[in-house]
Formats: C-alpha cells, structure tokens, sequence
C-alpha cells in the first residue's frame, strides 16, 4: 500500500518521538542525502545534526565567500562534515514548541 492508503501521517517520526516540524527527535533525526562525486563520499552515515538554517552557511562557504559581518547567522558551515574532514560539529541545541498558539523557542 502506498502510505496514503495506510492513513499513515508523512510526517511520523517512526518509533522517534513526534516528528517533522518539530524539534523532538522524531523531527531533527530525519535523513538527508548529499551527493557530489569526488567531494562527497558515497555510503558515509554521520552523527550531523543539520537544519534549513545551515544551507546558506555552507553554501556560501562551498562557494569561497564570505557571509556579510553585519548580523547574526544561527546556521553552521557543515561542509566539513560533508567533505569527511570532521565527523561532526558541536552546536547550539535549540528547541522550540508551539502551544496555546505561541511559539516559544531558545537556544
């Protein structure tokens, strides 16, 4: 059956708890593929956390650029750990939640 027929929600963490959108383990330990002959080796599984705020990061650091120093950027360059040089960074845990229709979040 396809998972629409199983009324099984897309976004369910497995045996994680929650999941998707939502920063219980159900939803930051999803799977990500990166693929990039030569730079990036095939098969390799890592302990990475990453996060949408991670993209601009490292893309600007695959690119050789800076990111301008006038503001903040909560995002990590995970390119080290996508070219196999460390095997993870350490960062900031964040967590959020939405309750009563107000977001609350730290780090």
């Amino acid at each position: 059956k396809q998972w629409y027929q199983r009324r099984v929600a897309i976004t369910a963490g497995g045996p994680l708890l929650c999941g998707k959108q939502t920063t219980f383990e159900g939803g930051m330990r999803e799977p990500g593929i990166a693929w990039w002959p030569g730079t990036i080796k095939p098969g390799v599984i890592s302990p990475q956390l990453g996060t949408t705020m991670d993209i601009l990061v490292t893309a600007v650091g695959v690119a050789g650029l800076q990111l301008p120093s006038d503001r903040i950027y909560d995002g990590i360059d995970l390119f080290p750990v996508l070219s196999g040089k460390v095997e993870s960074i350490e960062r900031p845990v964040w967590y959020y939640r939405y309750a009563d229709y107000v977001w609350i979040s730290c780090r």
